[in-house]
């Protein structure tokens, strides 16, 4: 008995799968922030110390999933990852992305569940993420780019 073949997916179908993913990742974190300072977080308030974890968690959530995503993506380059793979090499540094940034965001966010009022840990986080999220690691260009990084004969 033979499997039916399926057609190959267009770099644009690709791309474009991820739409939900990212939406549905980026919601996911805008409602936690919410529910958080709104419901969870009894008299929230914002503080220095908890606007700086909050940057530091968001700055780790920027650029930690990009340093990531850029080191598969060359190192696959160096081995000569062959074409019919690219697809699933770009899926498998995507989601490992999605972690990596969603990550410090939640840390930030049980910070502040747990540690009383003060929810600026995860008020600069969770935007961060958001950001990172589209920009960088599952958005419409960001994919693009990692299908293109992936593509080059030229390791970054």
């Amino acid at each position: 008995m033979t499997l039916p073949q399926t057609p190959a997916l267009t770099d644009d179908a690709f791309v474009r799968s991820f739409a939900p993913i990212t939406t549905a990742f980026s919601g996911a974190l805008v409602v936690t922030g919410l529910l958080g300072a709104l419901v969870l977080v009894p008299e929230p308030t914002v503080t220095p110390v908890g606007l700086l974890v909050g940057a530091v968690l968001g700055l780790v959530a920027w650029f930690a999933p990009t340093l990531v995503i850029r080191s598969r993506l060359t190192s696959a380059v160096r081995r000569g990852e062959p074409p019919e793979r690219a697809h699933a090499t770009v899926r498998a540094v995507v989601m490992i992305g999605i972690a990596l940034a969603e990550a410090p965001a939640l840390l930030g966010f049980a910070l502040a569940v747990t540690g009383g009022h003060d929810i600026g840990s995860f008020a600069l986080s969770i935007p961060l993420a958001v950001a990172s999220l589209v920009l960088n690691v599952s958005g419409q260009g960001a994919v693009r780019r990692h299908l293109d990084r992936l593509r080059s004969t030229v390791p970054y």
